[in-house]
């Protein structure tokens, strides 16, 4: 017998499914925090939500990839494959993609406009949460990829959208007038600083969902004073280089 273990089997039944399908997985045994076996060693977790507002330049950009992602999802609608197009879960999209490949046959306008979707969703992610430089990387590498040979035609969509243009244009304008920083980085760094002047002594670990965040935050904290090093996994992405095992430790 040969026994696994992970802390992130999938967020999702479907998701675990597909893990046992691929590795001949033939049974999962789930533990949570609540299970008698484990409560014992779970440590209480108080969680403390701060809330920011956007700037009103986000909103400018959030805009200009909505109104692009509601066309799209109107293609979907009329189709008869979405009900709505407001607040579409990426999950749903994800979903849909692989119902529309299993019909595939006279599907791949189809499946171009759920590609654009799921590449907007993209980006209003990383604006929302990681800030306007992560955008302009993100809009970029879209317009690089969209005048390869062999480009897909989803990212030629989105790459001949005027307001594409335009939402790469305003972010590289915010950028260069300094007013790139997401709302939420400012707010960890008082985070940090306010638990620091009530014990100096704390050691505090920062969580990001992107490379270039932890980049940005080491930078601020460096800049403030605070002692800081980043952490990250083995694997090289988007042209930075992961950890080694032996690093991380």
């Amino acid at each position: 017998l040969i026994l696994a273990l992970t802390a992130s089997p999938g967020g999702a039944v479907e998701r675990i499914e597909e893990v046992k399908r691929n590795l001949f997985i033939e049974a999962v045994h789930l533990k949570g925090e609540r299970d008698r076996d484990v409560r014992t060693y779970v440590k209480p977790v108080k969680v403390e939500w701060r809330r920011v507002e956007l700037p009103e330049h986000f909103i400018t950009l959030k805009r200009l990839l909505e109104d692009q992602l509601e066309e799209h999802l109107s293609k979907l609608k009329e189709a008869g494959y979405l009900q709505s197009t407001r607040e579409v879960p990426k999950r749903h999209l994800l979903e849909l993609q692989q119902k529309l490949l299993a019909e595939r046959e006279g599907k791949e306008p189809l499946l171009a406009h759920l590609a654009a979707s799921l590449k907007l969703t993209h980006g209003l992610e990383l604006l929302e949460t990681q800030g306007i430089h992560a955008l302009v990387n993100f809009l970029e590498r879209l317009q690089a990829k969209s005048q390869q040979p062999g480009s897909s035609k989803a990212d030629r969509l989105l790459a001949s959208d005027r307001r594409t243009s335009v939402a790469l244009s305003l972010a590289k304008r915010a950028l260069q007038s300094g007013f790139s920083t997401h709302p939420k980085l400012e707010a960890c760094l008082a985070c940090v600083k306010e638990q620091l002047q009530n014990d100096p002594s704390s050691k505090i670990l920062v969580f990001t969902n992107f490379r270039e965040t932890a980049e940005r935050l080491l930078e601020l904290f460096l800049r403030e004073g605070i002692r800081a090093e980043k952490l990250l996994g083995q694997s090289d992405r988007g042209g930075s280089r992961g950890m080694s095992q032996r690093q991380q430790l």
